[in-house]
């Protein structure tokens, strides 16, 4: 019977592990060049089994020659001599082929019951982007409570080819949908690992090229160090990554070896090979991502080539990483809930308060104050502007927001509202009677990036737990009418505490940021037979506040003075206020605007 995966990652949180120690991670990538291996030698050397790493991601490219040993394929043949060069105490966990680009996870034997969720996904970017010469395979899988995905790729060859590895790059993080499909892989997963030969090249003649490769081939001294930053200078991919064009968020771990691309077959020491005067280059890389107040769980260990394996024209690389693995928590109480598949029912505040006290529901997330920018909006075309209705235009300002998370009962959704209401639609569509042509880029853009306000949103985690909500990201896509913006992932440790915290979250589409969405969020709980704290009522929102509340009382919430005992004498000067208006107050946990 297949388990729901939300379900497998809420009760893998909770397992319980004592003593913990941090694992590691090796990510090793390696073009073949169509090479025969002659035998494990090679691939232990590469490798190093001997090291004991507790996790292993393979990925090689160009890997297509003859089967021997009676394999029925190439693709058999070299799974066969990968599982024999790691030896017997590591198990295969996944594999995936597109073509000649092929990608196997391993873990030791005795860690094997803590991973779950695996799977695997392909995309290609070759001809026609449906040719798999080109593109990447990938795995995903939990690791206790630690979400990893493992992207092998081959980006377009050639130096000329520059936005084509860029647009490839882009394209592999949109097609390659693993975990929750609707998000991208670095929006959801703790870490990401992507491997492969990028095809990045260094921008230098030659012979410059080449002697500034041959120092860094030396052992140590001064003339490694200016070889190595000369070259490292014109790296095609430190230059794109610095500015913003491709790996955005991405970092590569020091880099302190020789180029790995083009080598003569066959010899060592390492002999550059001039194929139409290109410059040695640093084709073959690892790279990682981590999501927002992950990135201290990861170490990076060394990161290094392996220059004796000479049977392609690559050189094979390696990187190993340190994980301290997300912390367990223990099993939390879990409320009353409805079924997952069944959806909460609108509900005013009053109603809500009282539902939340009668089910004892302990938790909330809320999310308040919250604006939405975003950021380089194309405008649309002139024929496009010309065949938009008004209500077309009215939709520019409304941005539709899907939060989820295995930690919640159900996804939420807020509905975001333009500051200036409709006024910019009409002066849009007033333009374009008048004008009788496109609107121009710089209304268009005024109109889209202005950050829109958006109404409050109330979230209903599963678990009775703070702790454990605080090692949680929540998951968040923005749409635009129809048009996805993007997704973004919210770590919740800030919100976590006893007054509302400001936050900001980035929102990214294949790889670039498109908005920015700022705000003030709160998770608390509220056990049952315990008295409330002070602290919800200091947070009450601007929205609810005015319509039950005296102003003078509302200042005084605000700034911690009022207890809640308090409410219901300093309330009794607003005669509007009815005894349910005050109840739903002091309840607080549940807001509706």
């Amino acid at each position: 019977m297949r388990t729901e995966p939300a379900l497998c990652e809420l009760i893998a949180s909770f397992t319980t592990s004592a003593g913990e120690q941090p694992v590691t991670i090796r990510v090793a990538s390696f073009n073949m060049g169509r090479g025969v291996p002659t035998s494990s030698e090679d691939i232990r050397r590469w490798l190093r089994p001997d090291t004991r790493p507790s996790l292993y991601a393979v990925t090689v490219q160009e890997c297509k020659y003859e089967p021997v040993l009676g394999a029925s394929d190439c693709e058999g043949d070299w799974l066969r001599l990968l599982s024999l060069s790691l030896g017997p105490e590591y198990e295969r966990l996944s594999s995936i082929s597109m073509r000649d680009i092929r990608l196997a996870v391993y873990v030791l034997r005795e860690l094997a019951h803590e991973v779950s969720q695996i799977e695997t996904a392909h995309k290609a970017t070759g001809l026609g982007g449906v040719v798999g010469n080109k593109g990447a395979v990938a795995s995903s899988l939990h690791l206790r409570n630690s979400s990893l995905c493992f992207v092998g790729a081959h980006l377009a060859a050639r130096p000329e080819r520059l936005a084509e590895r860029n647009a490839n790059f882009a394209d592999i993080l949109e097609g390659l949908r693993l975990g929750r499909k609707e998000f991208e892989l670095t929006q959801q997963f703790h870490h990401v690992f992507w491997a492969g030969d990028l095809n990045y090249r260094v921008e230098l003649p030659f012979e410059e090229a080449i002697s500034a490769a041959e120092t860094v081939q030396l052992p140590g001294g001064g003339a490694k160090i200016v070889g190595l930053a000369k070259l490292l200078e014109s790296d095609q991919l430190r230059r794109e990554r610095g500015a913003g064009n491709a790996f955005q968020g991405f970092v590569e771990p020091p880099l302190t070896f020789a180029p790995t691309y083009k080598c003569e077959v066959g010899v060592f020491p390492r002999v550059y090979a001039d194929k139409r005067g290109q410059a040695p280059s640093f084709t073959d890389r690892v790279l990682y991502h981590s999501l927002a107040r992950c990135e201290h769980e990861l170490a990076v260990l060394s990161y290094e080539a392996e220059p004796t394996v000479t049977l392609s024209d690559h050189t094979p690389v390696s990187a190993t990483f340190e994980l301290r693995l997300r912390a367990h928590q223990r099993l939390p109480s879990i409320p009353k809930v409805e079924p997952l598949h069944k959806p909460r029912s609108p509900l005013s505040t009053r109603q809500a308060a009282a539902a939340a006290a009668s089910t004892h529901e302990p938790c909330q997330l809320c999310i308040t104050e919250l604006t939405v920018e975003l950021l380089n909006v194309p405008p649309p075309s002139a024929e496009g502007a010309l065949c938009c209705s008004r209500a077309r235009w009215e939709g520019v300002g409304a941005i539709q927001l899907t939060y989820s998370g295995s930690f919640l009962e159900a996804a939420g959704e807020s509905i975001v509202v333009h500051e200036t209401g409709t006024e910019i639609a009409d002066e849009i569509a007033h333009q374009m009677v008048e004008t009788d042509a496109a609107v121009t880029e710089a209304v268009t853009e005024a109109t889209l990036a202005t950050p829109r306000r958006i109404v409050e949103a109330v979230l209903h985690p599963l678990v009775h737990d703070l702790a454990h909500l605080r090692e949680q990201h929540l998951l968040i896509l923005v749409r635009q009418g129809k048009t996805l913006v993007g997704g973004g992932a919210l770590p919740l440790a800030n919100l976590c505490s006893p007054r509302l915290a400001s936050f900001e979250c980035t929102v990214t589409l294949r790889g670039k940021p498109t908005a920015v969405l700022r705000g003030r969020g709160q998770a608390f709980e509220e056990r049952p037979g315990a008295a409330m704290s002070r602290w919800p009522m200091a947070s009450v929102p601007p929205a609810l506040a005015p319509a039950v509340l005296p102003a003078a009382v509302l200042e005084r919430m605000r700034e911690g003075a009022a207890d809640v005992d308090a409410v219901d004498k300093d309330v009794k000067v607003d005669s509007n206020c009815t005894e349910d208006d005050v109840d739903a107050v002091k309840q607080c946990a549940v807001w509706e605007i």
